[in-house]
């Protein structure tokens, strides 16, 4: 019947063409007496005897008593899709009370008489999508005997705003297409079960908020019974005061859990083991006091974590956050039952896992202070808020790893001071609130590095005076806050760098401006003045003196003047002093040419040697004096013109400006370097694939089969990159009893973050010398892959003055490994010439030189040498990750090739090893996971961006301090193609066998997956303390053995349960091995809440 009605509109548009006007006339003539219809809608006030065919939507009002069986039958034939009963004073809803409808839509709400649903009140409602119950009679509590399974259709049920405490048991197995539930605000007392795994719910979402829950039971909601669930919501729980220690025990497909607002006041070990999905977890304003260290096991791929006010939760146990490798944002505000309440302390390297974060609040708290080392890991954060805590101070290179950061609010401290070097390394900062503090003074230079800050915050501070410059240089829409300070304003005007409007407002100057007389960059005094008007200096900077002219007068350098009257005129005009500087040393060379002169005469070449020292003396003097009058003539012409014009810089070369660029015996000039290859003659590990043989120390070197023999009675060889830096020759070596914590760097790189030839971005770390500047023209870059991190690269194939720098900004030391085309050499780079996305490595910032390894070919090399050397360089500069060795640049437009790498100082990871157990030093458990945390985290990282490393080996990664682990030697990584998930290598080559994949060994394919099953040869070679793998078998017989089904035994220092991770890693499915992702979780919480000793430095 009700399709008949389909069939009214077309004779109703029929009726229209004929020009008749039935609609209104039919709307008229049929809607009810009762009711008013309004389009399509109508709203009556009793059940209506009929309605208009084009009628839809029903709402019945102000109807009273119960409505019972058939009382609305004679509707049924209408086409109606929507039913609402609002406002009425109905008591009861009989069964059958809407049988033979077709309606999608139930809406019940606000009748507060009713107190009665029959058992089958929704009885024939098979079409039901969406059924609403809400503000009912307070007396209805129990809808447990309502038949739910008549309906099962239904996708949407809001049971919200009663007073039911129960439902059927079965309501999710009866309603199997259900996919939202909600029952805010209603006193339900339990969750509704979830259904069993033979009848699995569609069930995506359910609201708990503002129930009677106590607790949140055991495997609540398991992916067997539930496989769609998405979120779930329990908020404004005031009675929930706990988890379940297996309330997600079971796997859940859950991706937003919020349990806010509620009573909590722990967290268990595994709480939330089961969510291996979930990316949005909120415990926001709780009760919180104490969380287990290992609370958020299981979470590797939770992005969002919210556990701010909680402001008696006091401290954070070490490990916590170390699960969570792909989290991005955390809250960790305060807001405790207590004045003073929230977070006390922050554990050193709470934050070391957090590679990925960018938001940080840790805002309204009560820490006292950081440890220097905290934000060493979370290269990629941007927001940083740490307002309205009680700091003090930041430790010395305290940002110096936050690179990316952009907003910065330390505002409501009690900072006193800040170093002139805590923000230079942070360039990409946009804001920085520093405003209720109680800083009294700033240094000089200290904002010189954020050329990009556009809002600056220093008001309510208790600055008396800014140093002039302050601002100069910044970005010309910077906002500067001076509100609220003790500035002295004297008769001299403003304090430097600032001036005073018109109602006696203190501004800061433009930032184009050393000092100024008032807004905007034409009002700027001259760059050594410290006050001025718009005609005269009145004063000068330290240093400065004022000297007066006929017209007006200068500040000039005192310290020129007492060195040399030729050099005394240091004007205030930025162009003069150059001038000046280069007018000097043209003196200096005339002086030069006199005192030659001199010294001939004196040595009998000359004239009367009893007059010679008057002549000297009236040369000397009288060319000085020549000098200086053109100096003066010419400084107050370029004055008049271009009086507000920048220093030029001098730029001496940088071996001779930097106090550690000292000559040894072990440093040699570049055009005598030997020619080596990179691998040396030892341990034979790679073998020919597909052909029998033996293996082979290095790809390139295998001439002939040889015997595989054991490593253990083989020499050790060297590692390309890194050694054990036995004289530590200019370095940072630390010892047994000091430490320097290796340096990370950032996992991912921003685009754009550097320019190929503008690599001195950062300011200088220390003013010891003129700054040398690379040039930012005529060089020539190789554009980076689309697999790499999409920054430009710095490899040097032509002649230019960015590829001339580095040559001369680089000075190398003794040889760390040689071979038969190239060799490896300390090296010591300016640090001026460090790019900004590896400023990191700087680790001492009193010295100016960095200590770096230089892998150098020779000259007459052969070609495929030279195309090798020139891909790798090309390949190893793209990465950027603290887990692979950092590439800083390459050369390669003359002979030797170079190519600039980060020196790591104990050598590589097969070497610390063996040595470890020579010595008798015996890993913890932690530390083995520690070291494999890190290695898995590389590999992840060469993942993403699409590289296979092939030759994953304990060989092939380098320790640090600290035990810090990066991997190294891409001479046979491959990025895989866009279309591709492997490479196939198309030629034979000699490879690593013993620690190669089946398929790789039978197809020569290669995948991530066959790394994964290489990282576990190199966990097993970590347990065995540097051992060979497999060292009873030939190379060729390798494959055999595997496909056999045998594997690596477990060596005695791995536990039982990282054991079976290695198995899986040596599946013979590739598919069915873990993740890099995975294992990075499975170590890292192995690690977690344990002391890590620095090996490295202990053996030395």
């Amino acid at each position: 019947m009700r399709n008949t009605w389909r069939f009214a509109g077309p004779l109703l548009l029929l009726l229209l063409l004929l020009g008749l006007t039935p609609t209104a006339t039919l709307a008229q003539e049929t809607c009810d007496e009762a009711c008013t219809c309004s389009a399509n809608i109508a709203t009556c006030s009793q059940i209506p005897s009929s309605l208009p065919v084009i009628i839809d939507s029903l709402i019945l009002v102000a109807i009273s008593g119960a409505l019972g069986s058939g009382d609305m039958n004679h509707l049924s034939t209408l086409p109606l899709t929507s039913l609402q009963l609002s406002n009425t004073a109905l008591t009861t809803i009989a069964s059958d009370a809407f049988s033979d409808f077709f309606i999608e839509t139930l809406v019940i709400t606000n009748n507060p008489n009713l107190l009665t649903f029959e058992s089958g009140v929704f009885n024939g409602l098979s079409t039901l999508t969406t059924l609403t119950i809400s503000n009912i009679g307070v007396g209805l509590t129990d809808l447990s005997m309502v038949e739910f399974s008549t309906i099962p259709n239904l996708e949407t049920l809001f049971v919200t705003n009663t007073r039911i405490t129960q439902m059927p048991y079965s309501l999710l197995q009866d309603l199997p297409q259900l996919k939202s539930l909600s029952f805010r605000d209603s006193p339900m007392v339990a969750f509704p079960p979830a259904p069993t795994p033979d009848n699995p719910s569609a069930l995506e979402q359910i609201d708990m908020s503002n129930t009677a829950i106590t607790s949140i039971p055991a495997n609540v909601y398991p992916a067997s019974s539930v496989p769609n669930l998405r979120q779930l919501l329990v908020q404004h729980c005031g009675l929930l005061t706990s988890i379940s220690a297996d309330a997600f025990q079971l796997p859940s497909s859950i991706k937003l859990l919020e349990v806010s607002y509620s009573s909590l006041t722990a967290v268990s070990a595994s709480a939330f083991y089961g969510l291996a999905d979930l990316t949005i977890l909120s415990l926001f304003q709780n009760e919180i006091t104490s969380l287990d260290a290992a609370a958020f096991y299981g979470l590797s791929q939770l992005t969002h974590l919210n556990l701010g006010n909680n402001g008696d939760l006091t401290s954070l146990p070490n490990g916590l956050f170390s699960p969570l490798v792909a989290l991005r944002e955390l809250h960790i505000y305060g807001g405790g039952s207590q004045p003073g309440g929230g977070l006390t302390v922050i554990p050193d390297g709470a934050f070391n896992a957090l590679g990925a974060l960018t938001v940080l609040q840790l805002y309204s708290n009560s820490i006292l202070g950081l440890p220097a080392h905290i934000f060493d890991y979370a290269t990629n954060l941007q927001t940083l808020r740490l307002d309205q805590n009680d700091l003090e101070a930041f430790p010395q290179g305290f940002f110096d790893y936050a690179v990316n950061l952009r907003s910065l609010d330390v505002s409501g401290n009690a900072i006193t001071t800040l170093s002139a070097d805590v923000f230079n390394q942070l360039s990409s900062m946009t804001t920085l609130k520093l405003n209720g503090n109680n800083l009294t003074e700033l240094p000089p230079q200290i904002f010189s590095a954020l050329t990009s800050l556009t809002t600056l915050n220093l008001q309510g501070n208790q600055f008396t005076t800014l140093p002039p410059g302050l601002f100069m240089g910044l970005s010309g829409s910077l906002t500067v806050n001076l509100d609220d300070n003790d500035f002295n304003v004297g008769v001299d005007g403003a304090p430097p760098s600032t001036y005073i409007d018109g109602g006696g407002n203190v501004y800061a100057c433009h930032t184009s401006c050393f000092t100024c007389y008032g807004e905007g960059d034409q009002r700027c005094c001259s760059a050594a003045c410290l006050s001025c008007s718009d005609t005269e200096c009145f004063s000068c900077n330290d240093g400065y003196d004022w000297h007066t002219l006929d017209v007006g007068g200068y500040c000039v350098s005192g310290a020129a003047i007492n060195a040399s009257e030729a050099t005394s005129a240091s004007m205030i005009s930025a162009t003069a002093a150059s001038e000046a500087s280069a007018l000097a040393t043209s003196l200096a060379s005339i002086e030069a040419s006199v005192i030659a002169a001199s010294l001939d005469a004196l040595n009998g070449k000359g004239g009367d040697s009893d007059v010679l020292p008057i002549a000297v003396g009236a040369a000397v003097g009288g060319v000085a004096f020549i000098v200086l009058i053109l100096v003066l003539v010419l400084v107050l012409r370029r004055r008049s013109s271009r009086s507000r014009q920048s220093i030029a810089p001098i730029l001496p070369t940088a071996a001779k400006n930097t106090q550690d660029a000292k000559s040894s015996k072990n440093d040699i000039p570049l055009r005598s370097v030997s020619s080596a290859y990179i691998y040396s003659n030892g341990d034979p590990i790679y073998s020919s694939v597909g052909q029998d043989g033996g293996v082979y120390s290095n790809p390139a070197q295998a001439k002939a089969p040889q015997l595989d023999n054991q490593y253990d009675n083989q020499a050790h060889a060297p590692s390309p990159y890194a050694h054990y830096d036995n004289s530590n020759q200019g370095g940072n070596k630390p010892s047994s009893t000091t430490t320097t914590a290796a340096a990370p760097t950032s996992q991912t790189s921003p685009a754009n973050q550097y320019d190929t030839l503008e690599v001195n971005v950062i300011a200088p770390l220390a003013a010891k010398s003129p700054i040398p500047v690379i040039p930012t023209e005529e060089a020539e870059e190789t554009a980076a892959p689309e697999a790499g991190s999409g920054t430009t690269l710095r490899v040097y194939e032509h002649p230019g003055p960015a590829a001339t720098a580095l040559r001369k900004g680089l000075i190398l030391g003794s040889t760390l490994g040689s071979g038969e085309f190239g060799v490896v050499m300390r090296g010591s780079l300016a640090v001026e010439l460090v790019p900004r996305d590896a400023q990191y490595l700087i680790r001492d910032r009193t010295r100016q030189q960095l200590d770096v390894a230089v892998k150098l070919l020779k000259d007459g090399a052969s070609e495929k040498a030279r195309k090798e050397f020139v891909e790798e360089a090309r390949m190893v500069m793209q990465f950027n990750s603290r887990f692979v060795v950092r590439a800083i640049g390459a050369v390669m437009e003359s002979d030797p090739f170079m190519c600039i790498l980060e020196r790591v100082p104990f050598g590589d990871l097969r070497d610390v090893l063996q040595k470890s157990a020579h010595a008798s030093m015996h890993w913890s458990h932690a530390e083995f996971a520690h070291t494999l945390q890190q290695v898995a985290s590389g590999l992840e990282y060469l993942e993403s961006i699409r590289f296979v490393h092939r030759d994953v080996a304990a060989r092939n990664c380098l320790v640090g301090a600290e035990l810090t682990v990066k991997i190294s030697d891409f001479g046979l990584s491959r990025v895989l193609a866009e279309e591709q998930d492997y490479y196939h290598m198309e030629t034979r080559g000699r490879l690593p066998a013993k620690w190669m994949a089946p398929e790789s060994l039978s197809f020569r394919k290669f995948t991530h997956q066959s790394d994964v099953w290489s990282f576990a040869v190199l966990a097993w070679e970590a347990y065995s303390y540097g051992a060979s793998p497999f060292s009873q078998l030939q190379a060729r017989d390798v494959l055999a053995h595997l496909e056999a089904g045998q594997r690596l035994e477990r060596p005695a220092a791995c536990p039982e349960d990282m054991y079976q991770h290695l198995l899986r890693c040596w599946s013979i499915t590739p598919a069915d091995r873990p993740k890099f992702t995975e294992l990075k979780g499975i170590f890292a919480a192995g690690a977690a809440g344990h002391s890590i000793r620095d090996i490295g430095g202990l053996l030395m």
